[in-house]
């Protein structure tokens, strides 16, 4: 059993929110709970059994999913409000949006906290048309964005999942020179058949470039994204986004750290497809280190 002051987690209609968070009871040891939940989804939320008694002010922490601003400020309140600093932190992003995994990761990093983040796989993905549905605007991470010069083309960074609607989003908006797409490796639930399919049936764009990322692999898929960014980091302009495994998105955090000209972008919906992920497989755990 290891030891920590804080558990950051965050609340889902996925069956992977409570069942983590009761792994985590059983498994490990730690001081407070603060757990987060998205505003505008919450109706789809249902009850929850875990031990309540850690949780910090004793309920979830609302934000939104729609105001960066509103999010980001009520962040940093709770980090000051509850001296989140320079703490044991396990961070699992397991049914947590990634603009939320990078907004924390800001501040647990720049309040020097020591994280262990993790993450635990549904038990099946069931087979589904659609994942998300009506994509907002892409929005550069705040304190993330990137450097953009104006005499610069732009070269999207992607890491893909199965949601196309999200990466279509991104190629309107940003019209780059380039999509470079990273497809996960092995054949669980045929990952690159189904992935490279269905990217190139519905994404009507020419300058797709394909490589292998591997989110489960020693890396979580640094080194292969890393790669690319310094392929082009001193010729164009550079935007990573995340669509698969979310261990790969703290990956793309780190790159950022290292290479703050690669900015990182989200792309907020609408609505999400409540079916396409049951159940956790505890088996599946993974776990990283950051250094603040």
């Amino acid at each position: 059993m290891t030891s920590y002051d804080l558990l950051i987690s965050c609340a889902s209609w996925e069956e992977r929110s409570e069942k983590s968070i009761l792994f985590h009871q059983e498994k490990n040891q730690f001081d407070w709970l603060l757990l987060f939940g998205v505003e505008e989804f919450s109706h789809l939320y249902g009850k929850t059994y875990f031990d309540k008694e850690k949780l910090i002010n004793g309920e979830i922490q609302y934000i939104s999913s729609f105001d960066d601003v509103a999010t980001w400020k009520r962040i940093q309140n709770l980090f000051d409000e509850n001296n989140i600093y320079q703490k044991n932190v396990l961070f699992d992003v397991s049914t947590m949006p990634r603009y939320l995994i990078w907004y924390l990761l800001h501040f647990l990093v720049s309040k020097t906290n020591q994280i262990t983040y993790c993450y635990f796989s549904p038990e099946k993905y069931e087979e589904c048309d659609w994942l998300t549905e009506e994509p907002m605007s892409p929005r550069l991470v705040l304190k993330h964005s990137g450097i953009h010069l104006p005499n610069r083309n732009t070269i999207l960074v992607v890491q893909s999942g199965f949601d196309t609607e999200r990466v279509s989003q991104l190629i309107n908006v940003y019209e780059p020179e380039k999509v470079i797409l990273g497809v996960q490796t092995g054949e669980q639930l045929n990952n690159v058949s189904k992935n490279l399919k269905r990217h190139k049936e519905i994404l009507n764009y020419q300058e797709i470039e394909h490589f292998p990322i591997n989110a489960f692999g020693k890396d979580h898929g640094y080194s292969a994204i890393e790669e690319k960014v310094l392929q082009y980091k001193e010729s164009k302009n550079i935007i990573m986004a995340s669509f698969g495994p979310k261990l790969v998105a703290i990956e793309m955090f780190k790159i950022n750290q290292k290479i703050p000209e690669a900015g990182l972008v989200d792309v907020p919906v609408r609505n999400y497809n409540q079916r396409y992920s049951l159940g956790i497989n505890l088996d599946s755990l993974q776990k990283g280190s950051i250094e603040s």
